[in-house]
Formats: C-alpha cells, structure tokens, sequence
C-alpha cells in the first residue's frame, strides 16, 4: 500500500501535466477526441502505480534480473575485447533497473498503510452509496409516465441517434433532466421543465440526454469512477476527472447539435433550458448520473457551439489522438 500510494503521488502528477500539454495540442480536435486523451490519461494513472508494484510484490525476481544485468558490466579480458568496453559499459548502464527503494520506519509505514486503506474502504463505501442512490432515483421513476407527446418526441430523435430502440421518459421533480441506467437507460424530466418548455427547448434537451446514450456515458462513468478509487486522493487525478466531464458535455453538446438545425438554436436553448431550472435549487443531478448540467462551466459550453473557425477533421483528429495518446 505504501509503496502505491508513494509512486501514484508521483506519477499521476506527470501524467496529468503530459495531459495537459497534449490537450494543447488537440485544443482544434473535436470534443470526443480531447475526451479520449482524458480518458486514456486517467486509466494511465491508474495502472502505471499498480505496474511499478511488482518490484515490491516480487523482490527475488526483481533482484535477479538486476544482478544478471549488472554483472555483465563486468570485463573479463579472455571473454571480451578491450574495445568493447565502452559498449558494453554503456549498455549495462541503459539495461540496469534504475530502481531506488524508499524504506520508513515501521511505525510511520504502519500508519500511511492504515490511513490509505481507510480511505480506500471510505471510497468504496461512498461510491456504494451513490449507486444505492442511483437505483432508488430508478426506481422512483417507473411511477411519473409522461404525455404521448413527449414519447413521441423520444422515439422519433431515438431515430435519428440510431439507437435500437428508445428510452423511456419519466417525470419526477427535483432533478433532471438526465439519464440514468446502463443497460435499460431511462430520461428523467422535473414536471416544471415540461410545463414551461418550448417545443426547441424540450427537443434540446432529449437530444443531449440521447447523445449521452448514444455514447455510453453512464456505462462509461461507473468504469472512471471504479478506475480512480485508487488514486481519488490525488488533486491531479480530481483535474483529470473534471476535464472528462467538461469534454463530455462538449462531445454530447457536439452530437446533439448536429442533429438539430443549427448550433445557434442549441446554444439558444441550453440558456433558456438553464434559465428555466435555475429556481429549482434541488436540481443536482447523482453521482453516477448524466445530466444536461453536469457541469457549470457554460460559457465554455456556448463558446464551443458558436466557435465558427475551422476544426481538425475527422482523420487528422484521430490521427493526432492517437499520436498523443500513444505518447503519453
């Protein structure tokens, strides 16, 4: 544990710095491409710590393979020539595992193990909890169906997002809207969203919630959440995970943009959408749900559906992914 816990503090912070300078790069990529990288980037900082624990789980292999690689920077004069000194030298210095173990005394590696167990089993419990939290809020629903109306409205952009059929509707006040399930996603809606809403506005809406879908966003965040229980502690690995719900948003708000007539409409009715939820102050939406106000940078939001100067297109931008993916 210690020995995780000392190396993710360190990695993790590299990893999200390297991030970062690769978001740069991408910055004229498409949102779905930035959301990769972040994505990439914490599974990064998830695994790099739990790689570097075999020297600690497997300390005779380790050592091993040190003394194998180090032994052979001895010269032998009947075994190799002089002039293969320099060579050879160089080489044991490149192959050696440049490994330094930290050691604490027992008494503080006793207490940082304890501590950082607690906080995993604290997390867990947490994460348990938003779930439990989660089912209820689906539960609660299967008894607020909506108009015809509005149903229609579902399938007819459930259509257009090419899903396999369309997710059902419900009202419940408090919350939404969002989208909640992972295998039989549903739409929940506040009853004074449906009652004050332009027809644009509710179409708005449904579209985002369906890109969310489309996407596999909800699926998608349990995985993050379960990936980061390790490294939650860490202050780069809170930057990471809010750089993938912004570029989330943005993604979705990209998709559900082009399904309606224009980017100029959609922004339109993300502000009135917001306007309209803004007395609501119940309106926060669970942990491991989607919603269409997930996040509270909307500036940034409306800047990216108005932004009129050219964009990567979509082979440069899966080429540059991929290119800073695989560098990170």
């Amino acid at each position: 544990l210690v020995t995780f816990l000392v190396n993710s503090i360190v990695q993790v912070a590299i990893i999200a710095g390297l991030a970062l300078l690769c978001s740069v790069v991408l910055r004229r990529a498409a949102a779905k491409y930035q959301y990769a990288l972040w994505i990439a980037a914490l599974l990064l900082s998830s695994l790099l710590p739990l790689w570097s624990l075999k020297s600690a789980i497997f300390p005779a292999a380790s050592g091993r393979v040190y003394d194998t690689v180090a032994g052979t920077d001895r010269w032998r004069p009947n075994q190799a020539h002089p002039k293969d000194i320099v060579a050879l030298g160089l080489w044991s210095r490149l192959s050696q595992p440049h490994e330094e173990q930290l050691s604490f005394p027992p008494a503080i590696t006793v207490v940082l193990a304890g501590l950082y167990a607690a906080f995993l089993v604290y997390r867990v419990v947490c994460l348990g909890f938003a779930w439990r939290h989660t089912r209820k809020l689906y539960d609660a629903a299967g008894n607020h169906s909506t108009s015809e109306t509005v149903c229609s409205l579902v399938e007819r952009n459930a259509k257009a997002f090419r899903l396999k059929r369309a997710p059902r509707i419900y009202v419940l006040d408090g919350i939404g809207p969002l989208t909640v399930g992972a295998r039989q996603p549903i739409l929940l809606v506040p009853a004074t969203f449906l009652e004050t809403a332009s027809e644009a506005d509710l179409d708005s809406a449904v579209c985002h919630e369906l890109a969310h879908i489309s996407r596999r966003d909800f699926q998608m965040n349990l995985i993050c959440e379960l990936a980061s229980l390790a490294v939650s502690f860490h202050p780069a690995a809170w930057l990471i995970k809010s750089r993938i719900n912004q570029t989330r948003e943005l993604a979705c708000d990209d998709l559900a943009a082009e399904k309606l007539s224009t980017p100029t409409l959609y922004a339109g009715a993300l502000l009135h959408i917001a306007q309209s939820l803004l007395a609501d102050s119940r309106n926060v939406s669970p942990s491991l749900a989607q919603g269409l106000f997930d996040t509270g940078d909307m500036e940034r939001r409306i800047k990216n559906l108005l932004d009129k100067r050219s964009r990567l297109g979509k082979t440069w931008g899966r080429v540059l992914t991929l290119t800073m993916v695989g560098g990170l």
